[in-house]
């Protein structure tokens, strides 16, 4: 099965959740996505909440949802993500979303990322390999023809999260198999259970408290959940949470409306390069820079408001072509792995992209 990932490495406004927002971008109160966490397959099997590899630092958390969409409270939550500028990750049923073809495309529209949740449901462990791949496969058939409509099984989100968390070696192959990257949760919220509102949220918020970041597994299925949501951001935001965003990446797909490709750096077209750096702007300064192992890390500077790219626990932050190819050069060359290309630039940096907005800075 082939996979196919976005264009971009999923860059979004860098706005806090008391941070003021830019000219020119919907105002949310304040609210907003702190970053986005771009995870790539090629590097990255599975995930749960608290791993390196993720990446999530304290006080960080991720919104998930599964089983939808359906009519009613998968809308709500939507609209609620868009009240306050959120992104979540959707794990959809193969069923639901053929059934709810509309909403689901919603999710795509809306930036959210919509990954996959098998054929109905189906507890995978209780199948042979066969089976198992066939509901897999299936699911992932039904979500991409829905958001789409594309019928093939190639994956554009290759994120998975097995129904009831159940797994076992012989599941987890046929994920290895596939290219898929198991998306688990440290915080489930138990909002299948017939409860107020308020108690998923004192649930989620007691786990918070030891757990300080992860992953929040919810429900849009429930009207509940859907109630229950404006509560769990006004109790997060209280606490100083902040919510990431999930994507896949680096590869090539569809750009946020308000991205834009800019440039390869092996190598960049002149033409482009060009419009690029007239006039430079030294929007961060490549200060703090700590290679190790073939990847380095940078700090955000003051001067930069707008996203930056983690990749698996990797930050770059956007600067000048030259900056990050640099940054690119010097992180290679301190440690050289395969992955590393003629050019000595690592692939997983070959492909980026830059917020429109930054040619405001």
């Amino acid at each position: 099965m082939r996979i196919l990932l976005p264009a971009l490495l999923g860059l979004t406004t860098l706005v806090l959740f008391h941070s003021p927002v830019r000219a020119g971008v919907t105002s949310c109160a304040g609210n907003g996505i702190s970053r986005t966490i771009v995870l790539d397959p090629s590097r990255v099997t599975a995930v749960a909440g608290r791993e390196s590899s993720l990446g999530l630092r304290d006080r960080e958390v991720v919104l998930t949802f599964d089983d939808g969409p359906v009519p009613g409270s998968t809308e709500t939550i939507l609209d609620t993500l868009k009240e306050n500028c959120l992104k979540a990750t959707f794990f959809s049923v193969g069923k639901m979303a053929r059934a709810h073809s509309a909403i689901a495309r919603r999710i795509v529209r809306e930036g959210h990322t919509l990954g996959h949740h098998t054929h109905d449901h189906e507890r995978l462990t209780a199948y042979s390999s066969a089976e198992a791949e066939h509901y897999v496969e299936d699911g992932i058939a039904m979500v991409e023809k829905a958001a789409y409509g594309n019928a093939s099984r190639e994956v554009r989100v290759p994120f998975f999260r097995y129904p009831y968390l159940a797994r076992n070696g012989r599941t987890d192959s046929v994920l290895r198999q596939h290219g898929l990257i198991r998306i688990g949760a440290n915080i489930d919220s138990l909002d299948w259970k017939r409860v107020e509102p308020e108690r998923i949220v004192d649930r989620v918020m007691g786990i918070l408290e030891k757990q300080g970041r992860g992953i929040i597994l919810m429900h849009d299925i429930h009207r509940r959940t859907a109630n229950a949501l404006p509560l769990l951001i006004d109790r997060l935001r209280e606490g100083g949470y902040r919510i990431v965003h999930l994507k896949p990446g680096p590869a090539i797909g569809e750009p946020d409306s308000r991205e834009q490709l800019v440039a390869d750096l092996a190598p960049p077209k002149p033409a482009r390069s060009a419009a690029l750096q007239e006039p430079k702007r030294p929007v961060v300064a490549a200060s703090g820079a700590s290679p190790k192992n073939g990847r380095g890390k940078i700090r955000l500077t003051p001067e930069l408001r707008e996203g930056f790219i983690i990749l698996a626990g990797t930050e770059i932050d956007i600067g000048t072509v030259e900056e990050i190819e640099k940054h690119a050069r010097l992180t290679a060359s301190a440690e050289k792995p395969a992955s590393v290309n003629a050019r000595g630039v690592a692939p997983s940096i070959r492909k980026w992209a830059l917020r429109e907005q930054l040619a405001g800075l």
